[in-house]
């Protein structure tokens, strides 16, 4: 954060006051400023004028602070002081009468201003205003009310003998930058006649940085060679009165990101001397004004531009080796370069314009330590004038609540008035990555629409099958940050959305698990399934893993649970058993109820599973057993002639068996058109 202190030294300062009782007499020369009332009262009244100017401050910068400090040479007055920025022009002879208007708007006050002392009053707004385009035409204090008698207040001038200072502290923005930037420069001198040398570039440049070099040799027989893609804004030879000759050129090209350090080369062996300085954030080299001179250095012509917010830079070279400055305040030396060996000077100073658009020839004047021949040439550097993207978000809402499936829809528009320009729109959630979700060139005026849906899965979002989050967090805040940049480093304000999440929960199973104990025929339970989210859902019932059913639910629907008899009687007796009932919701969230059971055997039940084929349909059937049945056991045989059917014709031959005859068939019908034989018997207690 560079800080600047601006004074008499460095910097040109207008300041006097005017006075009611006085109303055609001017104060410019005098050694004070006052302000406040005088002995006469309310017809008595001062007002203080005071500009600092601007051009060591780049224009459109962030105003840390800005104190503006005035050494009280009166009396103590605690009065409130009341700070206004003049809205016209004024100077040194200014009066009561010629007063220039002020803007009505305190902008800034104070009201402690003990005698002898200086006293610091803050004015970063005013200077705020001034260097993001508002004309500076310096401030106005006076009295609040400027009423009262004798509550004069008195600081030095300029002209007294501690004068006034104004110390800013200012940060030139990361993006969306709106002033040339100086980087820095380096240089090149030899001592010896050679037919080449290096140009050593500055440190630190960086791609798109603007290059000027300046370039001298004593041989003046050929062009200055070795510069190539680089522009010549001039190759000179410069007549000296007395002495040596010497060929000066000045050059320019933007920087590549590859850019490499040129050979400079000569037919004839001579002497150099050379620089190159860096500018950031220049869009283009603009108008240029030189002239000659072969003894002193003189007052370039008065130079124009069409332009705002440039940097003026003023070149010069002198055939002579010796101190260069600039002969008027508030221009900034960035380059000095030379050498005994070579006797040429080199050297470039830069102001500030913001919004004037000409300076007076005597304003650029270089004064220098002794007498030689040169030129001095001015050239007016545009800088990129990038005007940040807006954006505008229509969707999401604010704090929506996410439930698995549900979508989060990031739609909107940006606009970008610099026609050209590409414009990225870009989000993220919390803190993590940044993904982009369009790209698009602005013609200046049309919106650029954008729009992305993320979906709520698993407990994250996914753009599409690809997740933008880790898993989120439950019943917290969550932040999506939506923006949009150019490729000129802008950035629009970032543009938020709160949402919280909810974790899916399972379709919720009536009942509780359940030792059944050991039984000797298969359960009949009763439950429901419901689902808080109105999510679908299956259900899946099995036992020991093996599947009885499967098939979709109904919320709240009453289901049976129960195990068919060709799955019962497989089941090994005396050991433990599962009965499961498992609901899974169409996002894969499942919840389980399980019913644990021995089976307990006091009887013989058996089933064939092969169907004994018939070519038309039985009529008859005859079953022996070989065994013994025990005494008060009860036997029961089933038998069908339709067996391939989805639901056979079970009849009771348990008689003929006992009987030893055989059955006759009631049933004469079949679904599935074949004909075929199965049993299924039994032997349980007798009661």
């Amino acid at each position: 954060m560079p800080v600047v202190i601006l004074d008499s030294t460095n910097t040109i300062i207008t300041d006097t006051f005017v006075g009611q009782s006085s109303p055609t007499s001017s104060f410019g020369t005098a050694t004070t400023i006052q302000w406040g009332n005088g002995s006469n009262g309310v017809n008595d009244k001062l007002r203080a004028l005071l500009k600092f100017d601007l051009g060591l401050i780049p224009n459109d910068v962030i105003i840390n602070s800005a104190t503006l400090k005035l050494f009280n040479n009166g009396n103590t007055v605690t009065r409130q002081t009341n700070i206004h920025s003049i809205t016209s022009a004024w100077d040194n002879n200014t009066t009561w009468n010629t007063q220039p208007s002020y803007d009505p708007t305190i902008k800034s006050s104070f009201s402690n201003y003990p005698t002898g002392q200086t006293v610091s009053i803050d004015i970063k707004t005013l200077v705020q205003e001034w260097v993001n385009g508002t004309q500076n035409l310096g401030l106005l204090m006076k009295d609040y009310d400027e009423s009262g008698s004798g509550t004069n207040r008195s600081a030095y001038s300029s002209r007294g003998t501690y004068k006034p200072t104004l110390t800013i502290d200012y940060t030139i923005p990361i993006t969306g930058k709106k002033q040339v930037e100086y980087v820095g420069f380096n240089a090149t001198s030899t001592a010896t006649s050679v037919t080449s040398t290096t140009l050593e570039l500055p440190s630190g440049i960086q791609t798109g940085d603007l290059l000027i070099a300046q370039v001298t040799k004593r041989d003046t027989s050929t062009a200055i060679a070795g510069l190539n893609g680089w522009t010549t804004l001039s190759d000179r030879v410069i007549p000296v009165s007395s002495g040596v000759s010497f060929r000066y050129g000045i050059y320019y090209k933007f920087a590549t990101s590859s850019e490499t350090e040129p050979t400079l080369t000569s037919q004839t062996a001579t002497l150099w001397t050379a620089s190159v300085s860096a500018y950031r954030n220049t869009k283009a080299v603009r108008e240029t004004v030189f002239s000659n001179f072969s003894t002193n250095i003189p007052n370039p012509p008065n130079a124009t531009t069409a332009y705002d917010r440039t940097m003026l830079l003023v070149l010069s070279s002198i055939n002579s080796f010796g101190t260069a400055k600039p002969y008027s305040l508030n221009f900034q030396k960035e380059v000095e370069a030379g050498s005994s060996a070579t006797s040429i000077t080199l050297f470039s100073m830069a102001k500030y314009m913001f919004n004037a658009k000409s300076i007076q020839g005597t304003d650029m004047k270089v004064e220098f330590s002794g007498t030689g021949s040169g030129e001095i040439r001015a050239l007016f550097l545009e800088p990129i004038n990038n005007t940040p993207p807006t954006l505008t978000l229509t969707s999401p809402t604010n704090n929506q609540t996410l439930t698995e499936g549900k979508t989060l829809i990031i739609s909107g528009s940006a606009t970008d008035a610099d026609s050209g320009n590409v414009v990225t729109v870009k989000y993220k959630i919390d803190n993590g990555t940044t993904y982009n979700i369009t790209a698009s060139v602005s013609n200046g005026t049309t919106p650029i629409n954008f729009s992305k849906t993320l979906t709520y899965l698993n407990n994250r979002l996914y753009d599409g099958s690809n997740p933008v989050t880790p898993i989120l967090a439950e019943n917290v805040t969550h932040t999506l940050t939506v923006w949009a940049e150019d490729d000129q480093g802008g950035k629009s304000p970032d543009t938020t959305r709160n949402f919280t999440v909810l974790y899916n929960q399972p379709p919720q199973i009536s009942g509780s698990d359940q030792d059944l104990g050991t039984i000797t025929t298969p359960p009949s339970i009763q439950y429901t399934v419901t689902d808080v989210e109105g999510y679908s859902f299956t259900i899946t019932e099995a036992v020991d893993g093996n599947t009885i059913r499967s098939f979709p639910g109904t919320d709240g629907k009453q289901e049976t649970l129960t195990i068919p008899h060709d799955m019962w009687i497989k089941l090994q007796p005396g050991v433990t058993h599962q009965l499961t009932i498992t609901s899974t919701d169409q996002y894969n969230a499942s919840s389980k109820r399980t019913f644990t059971f021995k089976r307990a055997v006091d009887g013989i039940e058996l089933a064939t599973t092969a169907i004994l084929p018939a070519d038309a349909q039985p009529t008859r059937v005859i079953l022996s057993l070989n065994g013994t049945i025990p005494d008060g056991a009860n036997l029961n045989v089933q038998v069908c002639n339709n067996a391939h059917d989805a639901s056979p014709t079970w009849e009771d031959m348990s008689q003929s068996v006992k009987n030893g005859r055989p059955y006759v068939f009631t049933n004469t019908t079949s679904t599935s058109g074949q004909w075929g034989i199965r049993f299924k018997i039994s032997i349980l207690p007798g009661g």
